[in-house]
């Protein structure tokens, strides 16, 4: 495993952590039925920690339409989970959810 895995994977004691921050439901929909954890400030392909300050849980359908959704509902849903991590969090420190080598620029 590489470190840049190591950092942007969410461990089962992160996971647990965010599960029960969002109330074990989606916080876009409210669900219960079918969650995961989605990386909400910087995606785990552009390097995003697994950490709670970049985590929520979401429904399948509603991590697909934030991932893949069309602009629309792309935006409606980032607009949603980011408020609603904002209300927790306030602004958020990307240095510290982006994975970066020894000496590299966070972006």
């Amino acid at each position: 495993m590489t470190a840049r895995t190591k950092a942007t994977s969410i461990t089962t004691k992160t996971r647990l952590e965010v599960m029960k921050r969002d109330g074990h439901k989606c916080v876009s929909c409210k669900t219960n039925d079918a969650l995961t954890i989605a990386h909400v400030w910087i995606n785990r392909s552009h390097g995003g920690k697994g950490i709670p300050e970049n985590l929520c849980v979401l429904c399948v359908k509603c991590h697909h339409e934030y991932d893949n959704g069309k602009k629309h509902e792309q935006d409606f849903q980032r607009a949603l989970i980011q408020g609603y991590m904002l209300a927790i969090y306030g602004t958020p420190d990307l240095n510290k959810m982006k994975y970066q080598k020894y000496g590299e620029s966070p972006f």
